[in-house]
């Protein structure tokens, strides 16, 4: 079912499904001995202990990864890890789903850290297994991760695996690096509890925006949401006996200095302004993740940033961006489904700092942002960029996606909160190659990159929707140049002189979504998108 299509039937669809997750069919275990192998590491934990969502337990851990593509069995030697762990439950809502995440610790035979690489990815001890659920692609943080990556924004390292549990199939996860200062993940300075003076005061700090939850520390900006609610700011790391109060006092006021400037008359003053307080391009590119993905957590949820020491340049740096399981049009309210609209506007909720609005009230600010996406589009942000990734990751999906789906039968079933529920995988990554393709069209236009359309003239009726070829399209008067323009703004047809009912043949072109533009006699522009479906 493609996107196009079914994204007029969106507000219907909004009000039909149901918010409670309806009762799955069976499911399909696998044991040690029926397992077949999989060319995914094998990531084999037992204990003898609950896992629960603090106290960590302590497990053992053995990791199986045959180099080049071979096929892994639980029965073979470990390869990359062999020891003790701690682990517990990690995650806010996920923690209802059947399919839990994880958070570990590698540990030596005392119990101390043990710094060691794991799949690849540098040595470190603290650890995340992520398990996705209602994201049935199991592939939307990934996507989100690996764009980061090709921007050169820090992004947490991860490889897909598949979990065992005592000897019980646990599914496909991702192993991840935690969200952590260190020389190979957030490269800040290791603030110490005797660093209360001086530049050493200064950082590094790592917060989040967040909902507020347990014991966490934190405060509440002075400054309001966006809808009006508070806006909770989490001191991540350091914390608890590794945070001294000097240092819990700087860092709250610096935060709070930041949020006078720019919410102040001079915010934008060359010398003066916020240019001196944040990494621009940091908020930049965040926004433009969660813009692209149409995150309807983004800004108000799992919001990392943090704070450099004074010497090492002092300023606010979002990131690293976290979880997108519900963007790229998986859940079914705030309007997060439809393609079109800025998730920033989105009346939802009630946490979102006015940060990133304000900071879009300067030219120059929003200028950056468009001349940004304008150079990711060209490069590594292209249509066919993103498409040979999802390529790429439905290929190492495609086998262990089959076990995970009969362990945790979910296809095409309500898991909140899916917009549009399918029976097959397949359909679960269409839909989403669908929905992205729209989504970028119309952030195409608003960045400039696609002419919009004039609203003085209804838009064109083109019909059928979506065409096998044949299409017939209706305006109110003659149309003096039609362009046909696929997903990488190419032009791919051009006509002249036209009347105002026409019909065209674009049976030679590739199934997928395109954007028409029309110039009338009188120079108005008027705009439609087409879906060319077999």
């Amino acid at each position: 079912m493609s996107l196009c299509k079914t994204a007029v039937r969106c507000a219907l669809l909004l009000l039909l499904v149901s918010c409670t997750t309806i009762e799955l069919n069976a499911q399909t275990s696998f044991s040690f001995e029926t397992f077949e192998g999989s060319r995914l590491p094998l990531v084999l934990i037992n204990t003898s202990d609950t896992i629960v969502d603090e106290p960590r337990v302590i497990a053992a851990m053995k990791i199986i990864h045959q180099e080049g593509g071979g096929m892994n069995h639980p029965y073979d030697d470990p390869t990359d890890y062999n020891g003790r762990i701690s682990i517990e439950i990690r995650g806010n809502t996920s923690q209802s789903f059947p399919k839990r995440s994880f958070a570990l610790e590698t540990q030596d035979s005392l119990g101390n850290n043990n710094n060691v690489s794991v799949l690849g990815m540098p040595e470190e001890n603290d650890w995340v297994l992520y398990g996705p659920y209602s994201d049935k692609t199991m592939m939307r943080n990934a996507i989100i991760y690996e764009l980061g990556d090709r921007i050169d924004r820090y992004t947490v390292r991860r490889r897909y695996c598949e979990l065992f549990i005592n000897e019980n199939y646990r599914g496909v996860y991702l192993f991840m690096e935690s969200v952590k200062r260190d020389e190979n993940r957030i490269d800040i300075a290791k603030l110490l509890p005797s660093d209360t003076i001086g530049d050493e005061l200064t950082g590094g700090y790592i917060m989040k925006v967040d909902r507020m939850a347990g014991e966490e520390d934190g405060w509440i900006s002075d400054y309001p949401s966006m809808e009006g609610g508070a806006v909770w700011i989490q001191l991540w790391r350091p914390k608890g006996p590794d945070l001294h109060p000097v240092q819990r006092t700087y860092i709250e006021e610096y935060v709070g200095m930041f949020e006078n400037l720019i919410f102040g008359d001079d915010f934008s003053d060359p010398s003066a302004g916020y240019d001196e307080v944040i990494d621009v391009q940091s908020f930049v590119d965040l926004s433009l993740a969660n813009e692209l993905s149409k995150n309807i957590d983004g800004y108000k949820l799992s919001t990392f940033f943090f704070k450099e020491k004074d010497s090492d340049g002092g300023k606010i740096v979002m990131g690293p961006w976290w979880d997108y399981n519900i963007a790229l049009g998986n859940a079914d309210y705030c309007e997060a489904v439809i393609p079109e609209g800025y998730v920033a506007d989105t009346d939802c909720g009630t946490a979102s700092p006015m940060w990133f609005e304000r900071l879009r009230t300067d030219p120059s600010y929003e200028e950056l942002i468009r001349s940004t996406w304008k150079d990711y589009r060209s490069d590594v942000w292209s249509n066919f960029s993103i498409d040979s990734m999802i390529d790429s990751l439905a290929a190492v999906l495609s086998e262990p996606q089959k076990r995970d789906h009969a362990r945790w039968p979910r296809l095409g079933q309500y898991v909140w909160p899916n917009a549009f529920m399918f029976d097959r995988f397949e359909e679960e990554v269409q839909f989403l190659r669908d929905w992205l393709d729209t989504r970028l069209i119309w952030l195409d236009q608003q960045f400039g990159l696609i002419p919009t359309a004039n609203q003085h003239q209804p838009a064109p009726k083109i019909y059928p929707q979506p065409t096998a070829g044949l299409f017939r399209i209706k305006m109110n008067s003659e149309i003096a140049l039609l362009r046909i323009y696929d997903t990488m703004g190419k032009i791919v047809e051009e006509k002249e002189h036209l009347y105002s009912y026409q019909t065209f043949d674009i049976q030679h072109l590739p199934n997928g979504c395109y954007f028409i533009e029309c110039v009338l006699n009188d120079k108005q522009v008027v705009t439609s998108k087409l879906l060319k479906s077999n």
